[in-house]
């Protein structure tokens, strides 16, 4: 007897897999991986467009495949495939697993270790990543090394080792593309900051205007990250938005003696969205006690959140699916939108270099703090700050 594994959604049926009923849970390992890795490409082909939705078929589809298999019966050709399956069943333990016992077989198989490398960040292991990479740096073009030193600085960085992300950072600066080498060197200079190295922090990024500031475009990521420096301390600009959602119009200045959250973001923008579940459980516990926020972002042109992907947006269509998407992932503090025409000097005024931008203004509206991406050590900055703040007299 045969069967098959059919998918119905939004309308059109798509085969997934023709199996043979009752065969070995360990059998067609790679087929199946491929079969799950394919399928949101296929599905678009077929013209699916809600993307959210079809990862959730394809999760439950790889939870499928793995749910009876014992590791210890895989095939060593079949490892990697059976990696990619338990890595989209969400059990990213057993992929890493089954990833290190191949990855020490296939030496060369850098898809492989790019898939572990990456897998050892999401679990906070930055050093085994940092290994791995060593390891292998022969085989990587040079060219490419760039990306793996920024994504180990910021895997020291999120998880609190400042001294192990200062130290990749001035490594990449030998090793890296000279653009690259520039956009540690600057995110170094926060580190430094952070430790309260100010002069530091300042004078090694006017050691790098020097270096780089022929470049209009490193010149530019230089002089954000010193506009974001000399802010803190200072009165914030006003914010003025053009649009507001669930909202009336609101001005900082209005908002003295509150506590004030800005978050710069996009929808576009997964690290924003990462930090949705914290800013709710920050709005949800200290809004009774003075705290206030606001999501600040500004004119895109194009949405592929919600399963979409719109292109050359007005702006009044775009506004519609930024509600669309408020209202879906429930956020409870307002929204600003920035208009075109005041977007650079907005997101200048407010040192914004790169999303998510989070500053903390305290209530006599001086900038106090800020926090850039997401991750456990961001949080834990922004609660601890949020909460001495709201104890400081007006």
């Amino acid at each position: 007897m045969r069967c098959a594994i059919l998918l119905l959604f939004s309308g059109w049926i798509f085969s997934l897999m023709t199996a043979s009923c009752g065969t070995k849970p360990t059998a067609n390992l790679q087929a199946k991986s491929a079969e799950v890795d394919s399928l949101v490409v296929r599905a678009r082909r077929s013209g699916a467009k809600n993307i959210d939705s079809l990862r959730t078929v394809e999760r439950d589809l790889a939870k499928r495949y793995v749910e009876k298999i014992g590791i210890e019966n895989i095939a060593a050709d079949d490892l990697y495939a059976a990696a990619r399956l338990f890595h989209k069943a969400q059990r990213p333990d057993t992929a890493v697993e089954l990833l290190e016992k191949y990855v020490a077989q296939n030496e060369k198989n850098l898809d492989a270790m790019d898939m572990l490398f990456e897998l050892y960040l999401d679990g906070e292991k930055p050093a085994a990543a940092e290994k791995l990479f060593k390891n292998r740096m022969a085989l990587i073009e040079s060219q490419q090394l760039g990306t793996y030193y920024l994504y180990l600085y910021y895997g020291y960085a999120d998880t609190g080792l400042d001294q192990d992300a200062i130290r990749l950072a001035d490594e990449a600066a030998v090793k890296a593309d000279s653009a690259m080498a520039l956009r540690l060197q600057v995110e170094k200079s926060e580190l430094l900051w952070r430790q309260g190295e100010h002069e530091k922090a300042m004078s090694l990024l006017d050691d790098l205007r020097k270096k780089y500031g022929s470049s209009e475009q490193s010149l530019s990521r230089i002089e954000k990250k010193e506009n974001l420096f000399k802010l803190i301390g200072r009165k914030s600009s006003e914010l003025h938005a053009e649009q507001w959602i669930d909202s009336a119009p609101m001005t900082l200045s209005l908002l003295r003696g509150r506590v004030v959250l800005l978050e710069f973001w996009a929808p576009w923008c997964g690290p924003c969205r990462a930090t949705f579940p914290h800013l709710k459980h920050l709005y949800d516990a200290y809004k009774g006690q003075g705290l206030e926020i606001i999501g600040v972002t500004k004119y895109y042109g194009y949405f592929n959140q919600l399963g979409e992907d719109r292109r050359d947006l007005s702006e009044e269509d775009e506004i519609s699916f930024i509600k669309k998407f408020k209202e879906h992932h429930r956020i409870p503090f307002p929204y600003a939108i920035i208009s075109n025409e005041d977007a650079d000097p907005v997101y200048t005024a407010f040192g914004v270099g790169g999303i998510p931008h989070v500053l903390l203004l305290d209530k006599k509206g001086r900038v106090r703090d800020f926090a850039i991406g997401s991750g456990k050590a961001n949080e834990q900055l922004l609660e601890r700050a949020i909460r001495q703040l709201l104890q400081e007299s007006l």
